[in-house]
């Protein structure tokens, strides 16, 4: 009698878990390459008065029409690179995040590298990082964190003939 039951609660045990929905798999990182932030650790680090560098890689209408509050804009290598803090903590994003806050965050990277051949492991800025979401995941969320309050978008209509110009110029720079 007991191998019976025995038996019968390990079809149970065995139907419940053929049965059981799979577990949800971890998100594959759109960028495997690079470290990213979330922006509620972003704001625990801004209101925490934590020392770091906030970079906004997006075009100057962009930051002007609304940014996070401290950040800096650096839409070019050759705007990133007199900003530059080294030790600190350094917080790449752009409008999603996507194209140019990880182009330029590579770049950084690259450029960290070259200049520490000699010293290689060594790196003068250790800590890249990406926000993940970008200016748009965090203003929609965290819009008091940002000045002024507002949120331009890369291709507002009232801004195509700077963007594509910008577009054309910038590309040539990073190839």
């Amino acid at each position: 009698m007991n191998l019976k039951k025995s038996s019968y609660r390990q079809q149970k045990l065995e139907s419940y878990f053929l049965k059981a929905k799979p577990q949800k798999k971890e998100a594959v990182p759109l960028f495997p390459d690079i470290s990213t932030i979330s922006c509620e650790r972003l704001v625990n680090m801004i209101t925490s008065n934590s020392e770091f560098l906030l970079v906004d890689a997006r075009y100057d209408y962009e930051f002007q029409g609304g940014h996070i509050k401290n950040a800096v804009n650096a839409a070019t290598p050759e705007n990133l690179i007199p900003v530059l803090k080294a030790g600190v903590p350094i917080i790449i994003y752009c409008e999603y995040s996507i194209k140019r806050g990880p182009t330029l965050l590579r770049f950084l990277r690259n450029y960290d590298r070259k200049i520490n051949a000699e010293n290689y492991p060594m790196l003068t800025f250790p800590e890249l990082y990406l926000l993940e979401g970008g200016y748009s995941a965090f203003f929609k969320n965290f819009e008091e964190f940002c000045e002024p309050r507002n949120y331009i978008q890369e291709k507002h209509p009232a801004f195509k003939g700077i963007r594509s110009k910008r577009q054309k110029h910038s590309r040539r720079r990073f190839i």
